[in-house]
């Protein structure tokens, strides 16, 4: 996209997701960037059971803690990607 100046604007879009692991009930955090229709999916070291997310919202469910964080640190975290 390009203004009346001539300048670029980029357009990107961030989503968060949980990715099945191995062996465990819980799952992992997935950030995928997409950036000028170029996507990078980034796994996260944060572990989450499926019952704490909420799809929609994209983020930790209120009132859950996870590894002795609380829900607000770790949707303040996934906010500044």
């Amino acid at each position: 996209m390009r203004t009346d100046t001539g300048h670029r604007i980029y357009i990107h879009n961030t989503n968060c997701s949980l990715v099945k692991s191995n062996g465990t009930n819980q799952h992992t955090l997935r950030l995928r960037v997409t950036h000028d229709c170029n996507r990078i999916d980034l796994r996260t070291r944060i572990r989450i059971e499926p019952k704490l997310w909420d799809k929609k919202r994209q983020k930790v469910k209120q009132g859950y803690n996870l590894n002795g964080n609380s829900y607000n640190d770790v949707n303040s975290t996934i906010n500044t990607v």
